[in-house]
């Protein structure tokens, strides 16, 4: 294992996120074997299949890396924001001041026996090693054998399967299972994922049901509403808040097309703990979370009230009847505590990118053009011979600037993440649906608001 670590920063000294598109590229970085990218405290952390590192979000230069030889990072979940190809690989504290992800690990039987990492049995097997990495130093704050299940951060804590551990010392602070709760599943039915700032999302019955508990006190569960998932049934949290359809119209809701009467609500508050935010703030009538959008901007962004047919699919990154249509209705941003809809939204939920200037004798190397709802544009030139194919005018390149979500439907080539300190632009620079060039391109785009 190899480290270099950062000096520590105040928060006086953090960047804060963008509020709204910059105008051009200040830096850009070829990134070789890109597994995902994530907004820590500090700026973007970068996973690639070499390791992680944390970058300077003002110029792109490295800030702090950790190597780990022969590492093979698991996926924590489906659909990455950064690519249709690729799956997301890390998750942040509330704060974002630290980063969890898992290795896999020597999948050696705790009583001695061998066992192969598709067992399942955390008895008999721990097959992955559980990392948290300080997003500012690159220090690793927690690591030690997992059997896999939950993986959440609050600002202090990491859930690892049934145990908690403290993000300071990585002392263990309870384990549910002893709390006489019972033993939960392994399997894809465990939140993985941001927590809220002092509550963690728990399975109390065995059967995947949710539950929120508080960080202090894991035994006084409380009951969660209907919350909004993605496609693949992850609860969606930015900043700790999470959306929810009121029991009034969640009957309805759960098909395919039908919308519900949505809210926006901290996890804290729902969890009761002392001090928390308690108000919960109207989100209209929405088909649900548009998670892509969400996981961009690090907001709660809404789909909206109806899709394009009733045949269709709520969820736009899946159906390419959404072609054409903005998939971002209401905006619930976590640190003004404000809703609005995507044009009059700050930040870049609804943020659209594409190739719209394809390579051509006078302009050999093609220009990316990034638009956000309010109208906002920047322009960023691809240099001529800098990628694995000429850039042109495909469905891969989205021309015609279909937002985030919709543009996934295509297996778009580009996608955006607001990290503090800078919008980033990310470009497959390999040939698109080329599953095994995992090359890419990281543009920083400073200035906004």
């Amino acid at each position: 294992m190899r480290q270099n670590v950062a000096a520590p920063l105040s928060g006086s000294e953090l960047p804060s996120s963008p509020s709204s598109l910059g105008s051009q590229t200040s830096w850009s970085k070829d990134i070789d074997g890109l597994l995902d990218v994530v907004g820590g405290a500090a700026g973007p952390v970068v996973l690639t299949t070499s390791g992680l590192m944390g970058l300077d979000p003002n110029d792109g230069s490295v800030r702090w890396s950790y190597h780990r030889d022969g590492a093979i990072y698991d996926e924590l979940g489906r659909n990455s924001v950064v690519d249709t190809t690729l799956d997301r690989h890390l998750i942040t504290s509330p704060d974002r001041r630290h980063v969890a992800l898992r290795v896999l690990g020597p999948g050696t039987a705790i009583n001695g026996e061998q066992s192969s990492y598709s067992d399942r049995d955390r008895n008999r097997s721990q097959p992955y090693i559980s990392l948290v990495v300080d997003a500012v130093t690159g220090k690793v704050t927690n690591e030690h054998l997992s059997a896999g299940g939950a993986l959440q951060l609050t600002d202090s804590a990491l859930l690892d399967d049934t145990t908690a551990y403290s993000l300071a010392n990585d002392a263990k602070l309870w384990d549910f299972q002893q709390l006489g709760f019972p033993t939960p599943s392994l399997g894809s039915e465990a939140h993985i994922g941001t927590a809220g700032h002092s509550s963690f999302l728990i399975d109390t019955d065995g059967q995947g049901n949710l539950s929120l508990a508080p960080q202090a006190h894991p035994s006084k569960t409380r009951p969660v509403p209907n919350l909004l998932c993605d496609q693949f049934g992850r609860v969606e949290v930015a900043d700790g808040w999470v959306a929810y359809f009121d029991d009034n119209t969640w009957p309805k809701a759960t098909t395919k097309t039908e919308a519900g009467q949505a809210h926006a609500v901290n996890l804290d508050g729902l969890a009761g703990v002392p001090g928390s935010e308690t108000q919960s703030y109207d989100l209209g009538t929405t088909l649900g979370v548009n998670a892509i959008a969400s996981r961009a901007s690090g907001t709660l962004a809404m789909l909206p009230s109806s899709a394009p047919t009733d045949e269709g699919n709520r969820f736009p990154e899946f159906d390419s009847r959404w072609d054409g249509i903005p998939s971002v209705g209401q905006v619930f941003d976590p640190r003004s505590k404000t809703v609005a809809p995507a044009q009059e939204a700050t930040g870049i939920a609804g943020i659209a990118v594409g190739i719209t200037s394809p390579a051509m004798e006078e302009n050999p190397g093609g220009q990316i053009t990034a638009r956000t709802p309010d109208g906002r544009t920047a322009s960023l030139p691809i240099a001529p011979g800098t990628t694995f194919y000429s850039p042109g005018i495909s469905e891969y390149s989205n021309a015609q600037l279909n937002d985030l979500a919709v543009a996934h439907s295509k297996d778009t080539a580009l996608s955006a993440v607001n990290a503090p300190g800078a919008t980033l632009i990310i470009l497959n620079t390999a040939p698109p649906r080329d599953g095994r060039a995992k090359y890419y391109r990281i543009l920083g785009i400073t200035g906004g608001h």
